[in-house]
């Protein structure tokens, strides 16, 4: 009874240490693949340490190329305004210069109409004076056909007929045909400058007209220019905020 107490007592401690030297090498292989575990754990911790820092750094990169792209949206529209505020200036000198030259042509119109009024009138006072000449010195005049009113005043003042014909007047008479004559000379010789003046006038102000239109021609390819890179950007900054939610998502 003793050796079977003895047996069972040995069995009772031997039983636990045996088990636990078969269950060693299941522990170490526990133990390491726990340990391994752990190392991809704080690796993989690490790396999305790391790929926060990137996401972070490209957060804050897009950020700042988002204030540019504001920055240069505003300057952007700065321009825009100002170029269009420079196009109503423009189209406003435009209309005025097309009023003016719309004047200045019913002007010059009219002047035409007077101008040619004049030049019959002058025409037949310069044909009556010559008459009377021919009639004093007995003779009769007609004018030549297709001689212009220029030939007609240089005939006149240059004619040596007349001067003869002075020395047989005594009344004074051919004195103020001459006066009158002379004073018809002057006055279209006055209205050709004035004539050519105004042509001149007209010439600089069709000028000014025509640089009024190439400028607002100019001003209008800046302002299409400017709204498409007003626009350009805009798409970018779209962009870019789709990339920040993408990235923070």
């Amino acid at each position: 009874m003793n050796h079977t107490v003895q047996a069972g007592a040995s069995a009772s401690t031997e039983g636990p240490h045996n088990f636990h030297v078969g269950c060693w090498p299941m522990i170490q292989e526990l133990s390491s693949q726990i340990l391994h575990l752990r190392v991809n754990v704080c690796q993989a911790n690490a790396a999305v340490e790391t790929e926060r820092g990137k996401s972070r750094h490209e957060i804050e990169k897009i950020q700042i190329e988002l204030e540019h792209e504001k920055r240069t949206n505003e300057h952007l529209n700065q321009r825009l305004k100002d170029a269009l505020s420079q196009l109503e200036e423009t189209k406003v000198i435009a209309t005025n210069y097309d009023e003016r030259f719309k004047q200045m042509e019913e002007h010059n119109t009219s002047l035409q109409r007077k101008a040619h009024e004049i030049t019959e009138n002058s025409e037949c006072v310069i044909e009556n004076l010559q008459s009377q000449l021919a009639k004093l010195r007995g003779e009769d005049w007609k004018r030549p056909e297709g001689q212009s009113i220029g030939q007609l005043l240089v005939e006149s003042a240059t004619n040596r007929v007349l001067l003869q014909a002075r020395e047989k007047l005594d009344d004074g008479k051919y004195d103020d045909i001459l006066t009158e004559l002379q004073r018809v000379s002057e006055y279209n010789i006055k209205y050709q400058m004035w004539v050519r003046d105004l042509k001149k006038e007209n010439e600089e102000l069709l000028k000014k007209v025509q640089s009024g239109k190439e400028e607002l021609a100019n001003l209008t390819k800046a302002v299409e220019l400017n709204n498409e890179e007003t626009v350009r950007p805009r798409k970018r900054t779209r962009k870019n905020k789709e990339l920040v939610i993408n990235t923070a998502i």
